[in-house]
């Protein structure tokens, strides 16, 4: 059986309520095992939280922690200091930054849906619109579940007439060129024959998105999209191609998350 740690972090009593109900009746629905979840109600004792102690599988996050009454005033995704942790942006990108994208995941609870390209760089599961209702919560912790099931599978192919067993979650890219693909990892590149279009079909890289015909990426790995390019995280600070061709899917992918 599955087994789901999970927390709430919203200024709302009430909002945290709903919530904790929906993941109940999630649990005996699907027959998950799901602790009830910690609640939070100030980005301040979330932001102070030992996550290698408390171990979290999945947060439900508000972005905007002021009540509600008006939408946040700035997203500071890269400051991320206590004093500047105000809101579910900002603490999610800072516990991004300390934990990793692999750590635990987030679905973001909000009144203020035109706030979600704002979270992208935080690798959202899902996002729920407020008034929260049992089928928006299902249908979000259906998504992450998937996604977090296959990010963790791995991708089996042939390389010098050797198998090669590569976890996808540490897959960045994968692009062709002529007859070979190109791996990409955080340590390093691997190639193989093969058509690239034939490896997307793979179950194991459904949530990779892509942006060129050469070009299939790891949406853990974007930092942010340009109209025409994708800008990877690291030091390498790599930048990828979007083509004409695939830039409404990349638009698609985006509305979605």
């Amino acid at each position: 059986m599955i087994s789901l740690k999970t927390a709430i972090a919203d200024d709302d009593r009430y909002i945290c309520q709903q919530i904790q109900e929906c993941l109940m009746q999630y649990s005996t629905q699907k027959d998950i095992d799901i602790d009830d979840p910690d609640i939070y109600t100030d980005c301040a004792t979330l932001y102070n939280t030992d996550f290698t102690q408390k171990r979290y599988d999945l947060v439900f996050m508000d972005i905007d922690f002021s009540g509600g009454t008006e939408p946040v005033k700035h997203f500071s995704l890269f400051d991320t200091t206590r004093e500047r942790c105000d809101n579910g942006i900002a603490l999610g990108a800072h516990l991004r930054n300390r934990l990793g994208h692999n750590y635990f995941d987030i679905i973001y609870v909000t009144s203020f849906e035109n706030y979600a390209i704002h979270t992208i760089p935080n690798r959202p599961a899902a996002l729920v619109q407020k008034p929260v209702t049992y089928e928006k919560i299902s249908n979000a912790l259906d998504d992450a579940l998937y996604y977090r099931d296959i990010s963790w599978r791995v991708f089996e192919f042939t390389c010098n007439n050797s198998p090669v067993h590569v976890q996808v979650s540490k897959i960045r890219y994968l692009n062709s060129c002529g007859r070979k693909i190109y791996l990409q990892t955080n340590e390093t590149t691997i190639s193989f024959y093969g058509k690239l279009s034939e490896v997307q079909k793979k179950p194991c890289f459904a949530h990779f998105v892509p942006i060129h015909k050469s070009y299939v990426v790891n949406p853990d790995y974007i930092d942010h999209i340009s109209a025409n390019t994708v800008y990877l995280q690291g030091k390498a600070g790599e930048q990828l191609p979007i083509s004409r061709t695939y830039q409404p899917l990349v638009e698609k992918w985006l509305m979605q998350h």
